[in-house]
């Protein structure tokens, strides 16, 4: 087997275990549409996921809890610092799974690897 296709494969094995479906406030929400978004991997042409379909109520349920996140001031009124070590945390957490996350990348988008893994990802 090529590496190209054991990569694909650990792929396929980490976007069948992902709860795919809108989170919201914390949690995930039921997005109230029976017709899921197709996604195909660009270089097979084959599906690869189907993600739940957002419907306006749910949209407009994370528009809301958004809007009223920002108006709160929870993350708006951090000072600058703060909200820099999120960001610092989140690029950690990143790292921590860069070749997972490279490896859905590519299937995603079709790109080599190496340059997902060695940039998009890394950058991201």
């Amino acid at each position: 087997m090529s590496i190209a296709t054991t990569r694909r494969n650990k792929a396929l094995e980490i976007i069948s275990k992902l709860n795919l479906c809108s989170f919201v406030g914390g949690e995930y929400i039921d997005t109230c549409t029976d017709t899921p978004l197709q996604v195909s991997d660009p270089y097979t042409g084959k599906n690869i996921a189907n993600i739940p379909s957002a419907c306006d109520s749910s949209v407009n349920q994370a528009v809301m809890v958004a809007k009223e996140a920002f108006e709160n001031g929870i993350w708006s009124s951090l000072h600058p610092r703060e909200r820099a070590n999120y960001m610092f945390k989140l690029a950690e957490l990143i790292d921590k799974d860069l070749e997972l996350i490279a490896l859905v990348e590519t299937l995603d988008t079709g790109r080599p690897y190496a340059s997902s893994f060695g940039w998009e990802v890394p950058n991201a």
